[in-house]
């Protein structure tokens, strides 16, 4: 089955942890003042940066709550097919209302115009 181009952009821009390691590798060599303290924070800026960005993943993934759900063309034609039927079942009372209505306005002297 291929995916089209409409699943791919549907799906969110997700973090990888390189860029997270790069990022905050930089981090720490902006916030370290002196020369001597750039390596030593970027390294453990990237180790936290890195284990903060998997430990996100995971649980981002774990509890992924997608709101739009990607369609097939026979699960939309069975949910159109539904809801057709219920437009139908709204026509059919509101034509038995006004055949009522009809029948009480004939029945009350008041013929119709």
């Amino acid at each position: 089955m291929q995916r089209s181009s409409a699943d791919a952009s549907q799906q969110a821009p997700r973090i990888t942890a390189p860029s997270s390691l790069v990022a905050s590798a930089l981090e720490a060599g902006a916030l370290t003042g002196s020369r001597a303290h750039v390596i030593p924070g970027a390294v453990m800026f990237s180790i936290f940066g890195f284990a903060g960005q998997h430990i996100y993943n995971f649980f981002d993934t774990r509890h992924a709550a997608r709101p739009v759900k990607v369609l097939s063309e026979d699960e939309y034609e069975e949910m159109l097919k539904e809801k057709l039927l219920k437009v139908d079942v709204e026509i059919a009372l509101v034509d038995e209302s006004i055949e009522k209505l009809r029948q009480q306005n004939q029945t009350s002297g008041n013929p119709e115009k």
